[in-house]
């Protein structure tokens, strides 16, 4: 069994949000699905992307996370495509409060070391 919790918050600087929340990732095997639970308040009511992109460096803002995590060279797909990044986590969708509680189950897409960064992107990704 492998787990591990990302801490969620709103992008360096931002003093406009009061973005956090907490993802938990597990895994019962090597071949079992990736199961993210998790809840994001602060959010802009409405759907919003969920992805791991490529670093964790945030300190010139978001374009220091590189882009999605990708070790396969796929194109952007939802969750249950068989082509699909595997950065690509899927669609969230925040309540008129703002906060978005969630469950996505993630085949097949790992690598051998996984990318270093969550973002939560406004807007439908699919």
């Amino acid at each position: 069994m492998a787990r591990c919790v990302a801490l969620i918050r709103g992008a360096p600087g931002d003093t406009e949000t009061s973005i956090q929340g907490v993802i938990r990732f597990e895994q019962a095997s090597e071949t079992a699905p990736t199961i993210l639970d998790g809840v994001i308040t602060g959010l802009a009511p409405g759907r919003h992307g969920l992805h791991i992109h490529t670093f964790g460096d945030f300190s010139e803002g978001f374009a220091g996370a590189g882009g999605i995590f990708n070790p396969f060279g796929k194109a952007h797909g939802a969750p249950d495509d068989d082509e699909r990044m595997a950065g690509d986590l899927g669609n969230i969708e925040a309540n008129g409060e703002g906060r978005a509680e969630f469950r996505v189950e993630v085949r097949g897409q790992g690598g051998e070391e996984g990318g270093r960064s969550g973002l939560v992107c406004g807007g439908d990704m699919w």
